[in-house]
């Protein structure tokens, strides 16, 4: 496979975050990367031969790749590749089988020149449901880990174990109704060791002289084709004659079960056509999980102490791995999703429940989706645009909380917005970020038992403290039941319930929620008209110019008017602020998750809608007082602990000439600042609002000219021009 030729077959990135400098809408994850490459060529001064002296036939394909991946909680742990194999040759290709060929080295970054890089590999069909109540999930996953999680030699996991697993699952395959082949072999080349399990009707010698690693294509399209899925390494040592596997030598078995030699496996799909001219998609996942092994003395216990491969096994955990593989197919295919609007939405089961009061509920439990790829996971409300005003050592925040509040998770397809959270930090990156302030809802989830995992499983979405009051009483207090061990949960027709708060249940005044509000650290700007009923939540579009509901702004992210509701206005202040550096504020917006599928509450970035701001007089304020332009530090002295302060390099670049700051305080709105020398020589422009604009009444310069030097000690004079007047002044430079 080859690249087709620059610049158009370059790997491209793309993002769906509305502020990543790679935005695209055509992006459907946090990060695409996008490439094309092809097989047409037969010059051998590029491509080889095969082992068996044929030279290389192209199939004359077209792939065109596009991976996705998430940085959602749930959606970290995977990544998905799609692709489309497009045939741009004359003739038809049939019976084409389709094969991913894994190579699995799992050792810790601090072994690798160490080794050995023992490992296991194998395939499960199924595993049991997030929801219990006896169900299965189909996984079909080929996994692979290290055979016994690297424990220290104290006998212990520490920082250098490797106790995680990562698997391969087909999510879309060429055809309907195909099943995955799962093969695996050594990778020595050697005919001593060169095996793989094969089944006795379908024994074939290799060019190496063995049956495991298939060195030229007529040996891989029998490997992709022979319909086999091989049992566990684990299990190698195992006599499975009667059921048509042949058997590796007695030596060998031991040691492939022990995981001493290393294997790689290829999991494949086939057959089916590719007609000229037309394509066929295959979608995979390749997904991790986390403590697969629990245990560090099992592998010694069980496999070297007491060889005993099935109580080996039953130590291995594959839950993670499972749920991983799970989700994966979800965000693939949205479960209860009508993608093509055709009136089904995919299959599902029904959960029957009895309420307290006799009621019979049944819910639809849908498992998978309808059939046609989304690519989209569950996400967090959208963030709320920022807006702020300014004043010296004061900023105030504002946000509109309409569309959040009101936003439809494309997955779930309910409202499930939860509370808002505001950040500040004195850089704009997530470590720097801190959590100054969170208000949320007064709901609950409430937890069943689930015997099969012996643990609390959500079974329903969050409910209000005065909907859990109309189902169990007046007097219902939900802290009585909290979700500790299982005797500390309540009987609710024979199944074990807990109650347990979603997030701090800190709600705010004007959140009709049955709860009684916490401290307002920040709260509803109209909140006493929406108590006096002059405002209220309806949303009449058709009367915003006159409705006593709406005012008008403007969105700063355009500059253009806009109307707000005022039943969804917020406000926060903080003062105390230094004035002379910059403050990142950020509102993000979080859910309560979706107890159906186990997806733990999502909450926007911190810095997806972060501001920067100056807690000084900002232009309003600027025009209203007639204040004049002030600059500092004045006089600039080189020398002087202004890195230190936090006033330059904030990032510790250590390129200092690159990272000198004057500031210009009380500018108006828009303007230009001219610098020049005492003499009269011309320095620099800088436009307001510009590249070195921080806020509507603030820039700063650089200390460089026009050339982009630095410039030297002296006196230099300034002028701001605008459509209100023009000012001058003086800025004294020491180095």
């Amino acid at each position: 496979m080859w690249p087709c030729s620059e610049p158009e077959c370059r790997i491209h990135r793309r993002s769906n975050r509305l502020f990543d400098p790679e935005y695209d809408e055509s992006a459907k994850s946090d990060l695409d990367l996008v490439a094309e490459f092809t097989d047409t060529l037969d010059d051998p001064r590029w491509v080889w031969a095969e082992e068996d002296g044929r030279p290389h036939i192209p199939l004359n394909l077209r792939i065109s790749q596009k991976s996705y991946s998430w940085s959602a909680d749930y959606a970290q742990d995977f990544v998905l590749i799609d692709y489309s194999i497009q045939n741009i040759g004359e003739a038809d290709l049939e019976r084409v089988y389709l094969g991913i060929y894994v190579t699995p080295s799992v050792f810790h970054e601090s072994k690798r020149t160490t080794g050995p890089f023992e490992g296991m590999c194998g395939f499960r069909e199924t595993h049991p449901s997030i929801i219990g109540q006896g169900y299965l999930d189909t996984i079909d996953i080929a996994w692979s880990a290290d055979n016994d999680g690297d424990p220290s030699s104290g006998g212990v996991f520490d920082y250098s174990g490797v106790t995680s697993v990562t698997g391969l699952r087909i999510l879309r395959s060429p055809a309907e109704g195909l099943k995955p082949s799962f093969n695996w072999f050594t990778w020595i080349d050697e005919s001593d060791y060169s095996w793989g399990p094969m089944l006795e009707n379908n024994k074939r010698q290799f060019e190496t002289g063995g049956q495991g690693f298939p060195a030229a294509d007529r040996e891989r399209y029998y490997l992709l084709a022979n319909g086999e899925c091989d049992y566990d390494k684990i299990f190698a040592n195992e006599d499975r004659s009667s059921e048509g596997w042949l058997s590796p030598s007695p030596s060998m078995a031991l040691q492939l079960a022990r995981g001493v030699i290393r294997t790689e496996y290829v999991l494949s799909v086939g057959p089916f056509d590719i007609p000229a001219g037309t394509s066929v998609p295959l979608t995979i996942g390749y997904i991790g999980g986390e403590d697969f092994h629990r245990f560090p003395d099992a592998y010694k216990r069980h496999m070297e102490n007491d060889f005993n491969p099935e109580v080996f096994y039953r130590t291995l955990d594959f839950d993670d791995l499972a749920e991983n593989a799970v989700r994966a197919d979800w965000v693939y295919d949205n479960p209860g999703f009508d993608t093509d609007d055709d009136g089904y939405a995919g299959p599902y089961w029904e959960i029957i429940d009895t309420l307290p009061n006799g009621e019979i509920v049944i819910e639809k439990y849908y498992y998978a989706g309808d059939g046609v790829p989304d690519f989209r996971p569950a996400t967090p409300p959208p963030a709320p645009v920022v807006r702020y005003s300014t004043s010296p050592g004061t900023v105030k925040l504002k946000w509109n909380g309409l569309v959040t509040e009101t936003a439809v998770d494309p997955f779930t397809g309910i409202v499930d917005f939860e509370g808002y959270r505001i950040y500040r930090g004195r850089l704009n990156r997530i470590d720097h970020m801190a959590l100054i302030a969170s208000h949320d809802l007064c709901d609950f989830s409430r937890l069943a038992w689930n015997e099969e995992r012996s643990s609390w499983q959500r079974t329903d979405s969050p409910i209000r403290l005065d909907s859990l009051r109309k189902i169990y009483g007046v007097d219902f207090d939900p802290m009585l039941y909290p979700c500790g061990s299982w005797g500390d949960g309540y009987l609710d027709d024979s199944t074990v319930y807990c109650l347990k708060p979603v997030d701090y249940n800190q709600t705010i005044a004007g959140w009709d929620d049955g709860g009684i509000p916490g401290k307002q650290e920040f709260g509803k700007t109209y909140i006493d008209e929406i108590a006096a009923g002059l405002v209220t939540s309806g949303v009449d579009i058709n009367d915003t110019l006159t409705s006593n509901n709406w005012i008008r702004d403007i969105n700063p992210l355009t500059g253009d008017t806009i109307y707000y509701h005022k039943y969804y206005e917020y406000e926060f202040v903080m003062d105390d602020l230094l004035p002379s550096v910059p403050w990142y504020f950020s509102v993000t917006a979080f859910d309560f998750g979706d107890p159906s599928h186990n997806i733990e509450p999502l909450e926007s970035s911190p810095i997806a809608n972060s501001v920067e701001t100056w807690a000084i007089s900002d232009a309003s304020y600027v025009l209203k007082e007639d204040l004049k332009v002030m600059v500092y530090p004045n006089p600039y002295i080189g020398d002087g602990s202004y890195i230190d302060a936090g006033y330059e390099d904030p990032h510790r670049t250590g390129f200092v000439d690159h990272e000198r700051r004057i500031h210009f305080l009380n500018l108006p709105p828009s303007c230009t600042v001219k610098i020049y020398t005492v003499s009269g020589d011309y320095v620099r422009d800088l436009e307001h609002p510009g590249y070195y604009s921080n806020s509507d009444s603030k820039l700063v310069w650089d200390m460089r000219s026009s050339n982009n030097e630095l410039v030297t000690s002296g006196i230099y004079l300034f002028v701001v021009e605008s459509e209100w007047g023009t000012q001058i002044g003086k800025i004294v430079v020491i180095f």
